[in-house]
């Protein structure tokens, strides 16, 4: 999947969360949703020629030679790392808002979802077999109408 469209559905995710936990000041929504578009764009650090990867230059290329694409990156695992970095340092020794930290997992998690329902599918417990997929083709026009169903609902909804 591409970028706009795992920034789509990671916006669509962002929404669903913001519905129910909702928090006042312009601040924090700029926040959460920087940290959400991070999130969605982080796991791709592993492939250097994705978006965030050609921003990260030779740490991408060097992720890339240490992960397999689509491998522990593209783990509930690495959301585990995640979240336990994020709260037991940033959280705790930089004061950083829980509602950021949870911009970016969820962000995380849509960029998870979204590679879950191509046809290369991940391995949500790598190096564990189990691999999900699903029927949509990068760039291709299923994946152009995955984005217009996300609009479609966000313009509706």
């Amino acid at each position: 999947m591409r970028s706009n469209t795992h920034i789509l559905l990671g916006i669509l995710a962002g929404s669903v969360y913001y519905a129910y936990f909702p928090v006042k000041g312009l601040v924090l929504q700029i926040l959460f949703s920087l940290a959400l578009i991070f999130g969605v764009l982080l796991p791709d650090i592993d492939e250097a020629h994705s978006t965030i990867g050609q921003k990260a230059g030779f740490v991408s290329k060097l992720i890339q030679k240490l992960f397999k694409h689509r491998g522990f990156f593209h783990s509930v695992w690495m959301i585990l790392v995640l979240f336990a970095l994020f709260k037991f340092i940033f959280v705790k020794y930089f004061t950083l808002n829980d509602f950021i930290l949870m911009g970016f997992l969820v962000g995380y998690a849509a960029h998870l979802l979204g590679a879950a329902i191509t046809v290369n599918g991940i391995k949500p417990f790598y190096p564990i077999g189990l691999t999900i997929r699903g029927p949509v083709r990068t760039g291709k026009f299923s994946e152009v109408l995955v984005a217009l169903l996300i609009i479609t609902w966000m313009v509706t909804h």
